[in-house]
């Protein structure tokens, strides 16, 4: 999957991935690859933008619930 995906990109250009959906879109070409979704926990720490702001974000839910 990966080599096919790293050959298209390559090949015929921009890609466009959804990772909710699981599809990975040639913009191009309209072909769509079918992957495995990326789980709700992951797409929150790449939206955090990676995994000290993820784990800070998180640490602040917890006191903030912990203080009621």
């Amino acid at each position: 999957m990966q080599a096919k995906m790293a050959e298209m990109q390559e090949k015929l250009g921009e890609l466009e991935v959804d990772g909710e959906a699981g599809t990975i879109k040639n913009r191009r070409t309209g072909e769509v690859l079918k992957a495995s979704p990326i789980p709700p926990f992951m797409r929150e720490l790449i939206a955090s933008g990676g995994l000290l702001p993820f784990m800070a974000k998180r640490k602040a839910r917890k006191e903030a619930a912990a203080r009621g």
